[in-house]
């Protein structure tokens, strides 16, 4: 049960680390698009 919270504790900094480094990303990719479009 323990190693579970455990398990998911580090899932959730991993994917929290994951949206930081990919977010910026997403949002360039997102303004260019628009700005193409617009």
């Amino acid at each position: 049960m323990k190693i579970k919270i455990i398990l998911e504790y580090i899932d959730h900094k991993i994917v929290a680390h994951f949206i930081k480094s990919i977010y910026p990303i997403v949002n360039k990719f997102k303004n260019s698009i628009q700005f193409l479009i617009g």
